[in-house]
């Protein structure tokens, strides 16, 4: 056996080398350095994991939240103060937490995380936003928020420091997290909520910006009440429209010197006729403006009115509630009356030493609903004449037609798009704006939308802007993307991205965090091609989009932003006509429509009723003397049943049209015959017929019409044409001559001049009871006959005098009064008394 010599105490050589000793050693030694490195590796990942868990804490429970929002805290930021920032400098963000659960969180704190992975393109922006995308992200601030119990709101603002936002980037847009939990930790179980939004640096200068278009519509809302017949109904209606409070007045002082366009309907401040039963009464050529303002007629009298200046107007009237809940209108002198009146008396006397002093006689306050809706038309008339520099107004066709629906009908919807755009704009709407826009809701092609076009320029002043997707185009490359194209045919094209229309616009969701993804996207569709000169056009639903005081916060945003720059009136026309040519596809591609495209209530039915009061309407306009303008304003007031503003309003819609046509009827029945029974005892002669006129108007060339509905009567000359004065009425001669006796029903007609029918749809009836006289003749002769017959037998009664009794024989005895006397012609046995008594025997 081998033995290794032993080594002198003390010594550091070492023993002499064996070699299976040395291989034993190496192997160890790979073992232990391979078990350190395990030991080494295991430690790195550990920590490393720890790091990651840490820093991805905010970025898990932002993709929980996205993926299931949290039913604890909901999170809003403010849509005044968008998280954006030069680079180097704090920002502050600032919003709002609310618990909406029950129990109380104690300890509330906001955490502020920051990525630092750019979000350059849509794709990424929708990502992030939608919680399909995670990125890591570090927190940057927190703020502290006072208890917050259950269904509370607080208020919080996080800053975040300079030195945090110093990564290098002159224009960069960025993801961020607000993150709220109960206490400082931030644990999955302390997570009460969380969003997902970004953080925009615009630190360097912008040489080519993209430029933007901002296009709102102005269009009256889907209430049956603003055409129906003139009354406190009608015109609180119209004050609720577009009157000093309303929706409205309230959009163009939210938008108030920031640049947009408005594309109007120019009914909202030229209303149509009401739905009356009657013409207004022709206005007093001599008179002031109430006499025409008494006619009834609110169009003729808004028309005159808003010409006059807002301080010379009449005061506007609002709506008031009375002590029972009824609705009175009240007008801004009767309510500073009132005020006065319950004010200190300094303040009145001073008012009326004034008025004193002053000459001028003040305007006194409408009375009427056609006084108070003219001065409520003035003052927004007012309103739009005195729009801020930067601001366009383009006229929509009147009544804001549904060109995709009444295209789709045929003949009689383009006849009603023919009628609408050529009423033509009148003189005070004409002073603010002379551009015209078509903005068609849903996807027509190109030739139909051609045809519009050329149809408008030939009626109007000049062609006009149409504002379409841009699918309706063919796509250019990114570095040549435009909002704004020539088109022949037109004054230009404006074409709309839906994708950011709808994140600019729609309704729903938070206005600051939908502010701060508007700005991402922009800022990504920008750096798709940042040295190319490109615009884009936003728009805006006609109806269900976000809050005006919202879309303001997000344009003012906008103009903060170096990366775009948002055009004025002036720049927007420069753009048009310098933009470049296109052509419009034979038909949009398919997409998803924004605004969104609800359904149309427009049909076949409804351009039916239609032609048939506009029909009748035509009817009595052919009689009627000097009421050229009354009739075109009610042809205005037929028409508004093919408007836009229908759509997803169909039972509105059936209720202004069963309005009107109940007018148009009542409206043609005031020239009527007044039906009447007439005796005819002759065999020729004449009968009176009369004829009422209950128009405000006079009538002319009316023809009224016999035609009886049996042959025992004949009338010639059976037609006559008659004039009668408004509110009046007239009588009318015609010849008849009896055939044979009888009642005869005699239908009396109405009709125009073209033989147009008018009156009740039922004619009225004559009936007449005829007796000729050849008739009488007979029963004349008859009667004599009878005389004479009655005469001759009572003479021969005379002449032969009383009959003398004949005395009774021997063998004659007197008949018993009970006594049974037959009166037959042959001469029977007549058994005595003894013989009915043998005959019982016998029969017993």
């Amino acid at each position: 056996m081998n033995v290794a010599s032993p080594r002198p105490p003390g010594s550091t050589s070492p023993a002499p080398a064996d070699p299976a000793h040395r291989h034993r050693h190496r192997h160890r030694t790979a073992r232990y350095a391979a078990a350190i490195f395990v030991c080494a590796l295991f430690a790195f990942v550990t920590a490393w994991s720890g790091m990651a868990q840490a820093a991805s804490l905010h970025t898990v429970a932002a993709s929980a939240a996205a993926a299931s929002p949290s039913t604890s805290v909901t999170i809003s930021l403010s849509p005044t103060s968008p998280i954006l920032t030069s680079d180097k400098k704090a920002v502050t963000v600032s919003g709002t937490i609310t618990n909406t659960g029950s129990a109380t969180i104690t300890a509330p704190v906001v955490h502020i995380a920051l990525g630092s992975r750019l979000l350059d393109t849509m794709t990424s922006v929708r990502n992030w936003a939608s919680g399909s995308l995670d990125i890591p992200v570090q927190d940057v601030a927190t703020a502290t928020v006072p208890q917050l119990p259950g269904d509370s709101t607080s208020a919080f603002d996080a800053t975040i420091p300079a030195d945090k936002l110093d990564l290098g980037y002159s224009l960069a847009s960025l993801p961020l997290t607000i993150t709220v939990t109960d206490g400082s930790g931030q644990s999955a179980s302390a997570i009460r909520g969380s969003v997902r939004t970004t953080l925009s640096i615009a630190g360097g200068r912008v040489s080519s910006p993209l430029k933007l278009d901002i296009v709102i519509p102005l269009t009256l809302p889907a209430d049956p009440a603003l055409f129906g017949p003139t009354g406190t109904a009608r015109t609180t209606a119209w004050i609720n429209a577009i009157g000093p409070d309303s929706a409205l007045q309230q959009t163009l002082t939210e938008f108030q010197g920031l640049p947009v366009t408005w594309v109007v309907d120019p009914e909202i401040l030229d209303p149509p006729a009401a739905a009356d039963n009657n013409l207004p009464t022709p206005a007093v050529t001599t008179g002031s403006a109430s006499a025409s303002a008494s006619s009834g007629q609110e169009s003729s009298a808004s028309s005159s009115s808003s010409s006059s200046s807002p301080s010379a107007s009449s005061p506007v009237p609002t709506p008031t509630s009375t002590a029972d809940g009824s609705s009175n209108l009240t007008s801004g002198n009767a309510a500073s009356s009132s005020a006065g009146a319950s004010g200190n008396p300094s303040s009145s006397s001073s008012s009326a030493s004034g008025s004193s002093s002053s000459s001028e006689t003040p305007t006194p306050a409408p009375t009427t609903p056609a006084e108070q809706l003219a001065a409520v038309v003035a003052n927004a008339t007012s309103r739009f004449a005195e729009l801020t520099h930067g601001q366009n107004v383009w006229w929509l066709p009147y009544d804001d037609p549904d060109l995709t629906a009444l295209s789709a009908t045929g003949g009689s919807g383009s006849a009603l798009i023919n009628r609408d755009l050529s009423v033509a704009l009148p003189a005070q709407l004409s002073a603010i704006s002379a551009r015209r826009a078509l903005w068609p809701v849903g996807d027509m092609s190109a030739s139909q939308l051609s045809r519009i076009a050329v149809t408008w320029t030939r009626t109007s002043t000049s062609a006009p802007v149409e504002v379409l997707p841009t699918r309706a185009v063919a796509t250019p490359q990114q570095s040549q993307i435009s909002g704004a194209y020539r088109l022949a045919g037109t004054s230009g094209l404006l074409t709309y991205d839906e994708t950011l229309s709808r994140t600019f616009s729609a309704g729903g969701g938070d206005e600051g965090l939908r502010t701060q993804l508007l700005l991402a996207q922009l800022m990504a569709t920008y750096q798709t091609s940042p040295e190319s000169a490109r615009s884009v056009t936003l728009v805006v639903p006609r109806t269900g989009g976000m809050p005006s005081s919202a879309l303001a916060a997000e344009v003012a945003a906008l103009e903060r932003a170096s990366w775009v720059s948002v055009r004025d009136d002036t720049e927007t026309t420069t753009a048009l006509a310098a933009a470049p040519t296109t052509s419009l596809l034979g038909k949009p591609t398919a997409g998803t429509a924004f605004p969104p495209v609800t359904a149309t209530s427009v049909n076949g039915t409804t351009l039916h009723q239609l032609g048939t009061a506009a029909d009748q309407l035509s009817s009595l306009s052919s009689i009627l003397v000097d009421a050229q303008d009354e009739v075109s304003d009610r042809a205005r007031a037929l028409d508004v049943v093919g408007s836009t503003r229908w759509r997803g309003q169909a039972s509105a819609l059936s209720t202004t049209q069963k309005t009107a046509d109940a007018a148009m009827t009542a409206l043609v029945g005031q020239v009527t015959v007044n039906p009447s029974d007439i005796n005819f005892f002759t065999d020729s002669g004449q009968i009176t017929v009369t004829v009422a006129n209950g128009l405000n108007v006079p009538v002319h060339d009316l023809t009224l019409t016999l035609l009886p509905r049996r042959y025992q009567l004949l009338i010639s000359h059976n037609s006559k044409t008659i004039e009668i004065e408004a509110n009046s009425r007239t009588s009318t001669r015609f010849g008849l001559k009896a055939v044979g006796a009888g009642t005869v029903r005699v239908d009396a007609t109405l009709t125009g001049p073209q033989g147009q029918d008018l009156g009740p749809a039922v004619p009225a009836q004559l009936r007449i009871n005829v007796q000729p006289t050849s008739s009488w003749m007979i029963i004349g002769g008859l009667a004599v006959i009878a005389i004479a017959v009655l005469i001759f037998g009572l003479r021969k009664a005379l002449r032969r005098g009383p009959r003398t009794p004949t005395p009774l024989g021997a063998g004659d005895e007197a008949t018993p009064e009970d006594a049974i006397v037959d009166t037959g012609l042959t001469t029977r046995h007549r058994p005595t008394t003894t013989d009915h008594i043998e005959g019982d025997h016998s029969d017993e």
